[in-house]
């Protein structure tokens, strides 16, 4: 081999020339602490040689272990190289999170120091991801915790649901935990298997299994003022019933658990096969069957087209959903030993990376959410919002191509993002294919054979799949929670699906009671559950160290900063995408407020849970 990079092998070279070249450039700034890196990568697609021989120079000094002490790189330098990697300068709160993320200021896990005799007992309903993070933390702090999981196994969503076709649209980078970067995933569109098994790698890393009660569902919890702890309804497999006690209670049940009732009248007169994506039923033999699948969200895009693969599928469309290109380029698609190398042997390239993913998954997209009063076109609430548009209905007419005839049916009368984007999984093409179906005719009834719509037209079916989704509005939903007054949530906001939280975490009158992902937890516009979920445990357990420290028995969320939060909430929840005007959608409550989302952005409500506000606890009890 000649060349600048003669030194490296075939593999290695051919990974550097295959870097983002400003990830590459930005990660030799950080190492080297010499911001005249930027230039080599700006205004170019590709790797250069310069940049290459450059980098190679810089790579056999760190290899042989020559290079100085690792540097500190200064606020300055940061936003440049903040600016390089997402287009825009970061301010001081931007900073902040930043610095943590590249591991330079990250706090150290706090520990209970051995003059804390008293350590509550903490209980958390739920061991998919989010409750195994949440007990991560907490039993590293010192916390004795038990999970209790109603499903045979770890995982939640992961753990209930194995679809064909069933996986994350997030970028895995984007699901890992905090705590848990791995990189070792085979595809940035990772499937079920691969996630369920990160999952458990989590539980046996940090000792979890022990802790973890399978096949034990809890059915009620009251608060027991004189005791000061939570009395628990358990119930057994066999139909047992008993009750546990617990200081602290942390629901992590999440909202994607409990399926929608399919909503079509006399379904129990249709003789074929009925089953929810949720519920598989993988002995039912679809090979050359008449399938009928409800439901375009994110589960029915995915499956619909292994469905196409098997049978003979009819798609009954409720209403058009905008479905998002999957994306393309470096940091997409397989991920090869190619990749592994520059993160692994490239100081800071890995890091950089997940910078840019979360910017490019997340808040870059804030603005396409946000309503622009003065705004006059003809679809969109904003420029951008209508010009992403328009790039999604080009993208609807390439994929269908000569089936013309479908873009009226598909294209959405509502902005984007007014419900959920998905990911799309070749569904406009499987809707494309000769022998599929769509229909978009209300449904009326099922009869024995099939399903009868509202022209009078009837669909002969062997198998009904439903991919209607989840009760994602009903909070704890059939959990029944009662806090100190004797109420449940649902019963003070009115409605089972008006629940309020601080945060998305806590609530007055439930003292030593938390949620991860409750009401208006999530912000609609990107990112991950799993980032809510590192948020909100980290909120957790700055609550309940401030518990232990005070002697507290206690603490709650006040009224002053309940009622202040959700004033906000609201106020902000006014100009979002999301309270767009006749348009149904799992994000809204039955009477139309939004009750899944937050209208800030991901680093704003990173912020908000670094630490309880002035006046948001109360601690009793001592």
């Amino acid at each position: 081999m000649s060349g600048p990079a003669s030194g490296l092998s075939r593999t290695e070279e051919q990974a550097l020339l295959s870097a983002d070249p400003v990830i590459l450039s930005v990660a030799l700034a950080h190492t080297t602490n010499d911001a005249s890196w930027l230039a080599y990568g700006r205004d170019t697609r590709e790797v250069g040689p310069d940049l290459l021989a450059r980098a190679v120079r810089v790579l056999e000094t760190v290899w042989r272990n020559a290079l100085a002490e690792p540097c500190q790189p200064s606020d300055s330098l940061l936003r440049e190289l903040y600016a390089a990697v997402v287009g825009q300068d970061a301010d001081g709160g931007q900073l902040a999170r930043l610095r943590s993320d590249l591991g330079i200021d990250r706090e150290p896990d706090p520990v209970l120091g051995p003059g804390h005799h008293r350590r509550p007992t903490v209980t958390v309903i739920g061991a998919g991801l989010s409750g195994l993070c949440t007990a991560s933390k907490l039993t590293r702090a010192g916390f004795d915790v038990a999970v209790l999981e109603r499903s045979g196994g770890l995982g939640g969503v992961w753990f209930d649901n194995s679809y064909p076709g069933c996986g994350v649209d997030t970028h895995p980078f984007e699901y890992e935990l905090a705590a848990h970067r791995t990189g070792q995933w085979s595809n940035a569109s990772p499937s079920r298997d691969e996630i369920l098994r990160y999952v458990e790698s989590i539980a046996d890393q940090e000792g979890l299994r022990d802790l973890v009660h399978l096949h034990t569902r809890v059915t009620g919890a009251e608060w027991d003022a004189g005791a000061a702890q939570w009395v628990l309804e358990i119930a057994a497999p066999d139909g047992g019933r008993r009750q546990i006690r617990t200081d602290v209670l942390i629901s992590a049940v999440g909202s994607l658990n409990q399926p929608k009732p399919a909503g079509i009248a006399e379904l129990d007169q249709f003789e074929g096969a009925v089953f929810h994506t949720s519920a598989w039923e993988h002995d039912v033999p679809l090979a050359g069957r008449r399938i009928g699948l409800i439901g375009n969200g994110s589960s029915g895009i995915q499956v619909a087209r292994h469905l196409a693969d098997l049978g003979h599928l009819t798609v009954f469309q409720r209403s058009a959903a905008w479905i998002a290109p999957r994306r393309t380029g470096r940091a997409n698609g397989e991920i090869d030993e190619v990749g592994r190398w520059l993160w692994r042997n490239v100081p800071h390239y890995e890091e950089w990376l997940r910078v840019k993913l979360s910017w490019e998954l997340g808040d870059k997209n804030y603005g396409r959410l946000v309503v622009d009063p003065s705004w006059r076109g003809p679809h969109g609430i904003n420029e951008s919002n209508e010009r992403l548009r328009s790039e999604l209905v080009d993208y609807i007419r390439s994929e269908i191509g000569a089936r013309t005839d479908l873009l009226d049916r598909v294209v959405p009368d509502y902005p984007p993002y007014v419900k959920r984007m998905v990911v799309d999984n070749a569904y406009y093409r499987t809707l494309a294919r000769p022998g599929v179906r769509l229909v978009t005719e209300p449904i009326q009834r099922a009869t024995a054979t099939g399903l009868m719509t509202l022209d009078g037209g009837h669909h002969d079916l062997d198998v009904l799949v439903l991919a209607n989704g989840f009760r994602g509005t009903q909070f704890l939903w059939p959990l029944e929670l009662r806090g100190r007054s004797g109420r449940t949530p649902a019963e003070i906001a009115g409605r089972d699906d008006e629940a309020r939280a601080y945060l998305g975490i806590a609530m007055p009158e439930f003292p030593n009671f938390f949620s991860l992902h409750g009401p208006n937890s999530g912000a609609g516009h990107g990112g991950s559950a799993s980032f809510v979920a590192d948020c909100q445990s980290h909120y957790i357990l700055r609550c309940l160290l401030a518990m232990v420290e005070a002697g507290a028995r206690t603490v709650e969320c006040t009224v002053e900063a309940f009622d202040e939060y959700n004033t906000r909430l609201d106020e902000g929840l006014r100009r979002m995408v999301w309270s767009h005007e006749g348009v149904e959608s799992r994000f809204r409550s039955r009477s139309g407020r939004v009750v899944v989302n937050h209208p800030w952005t991901w680093h704003d409500y990173w912020t908000m849970t670094r630490a309880p506000a002035p006046g948001a606890l109360r601690l009793d009890g001592h």
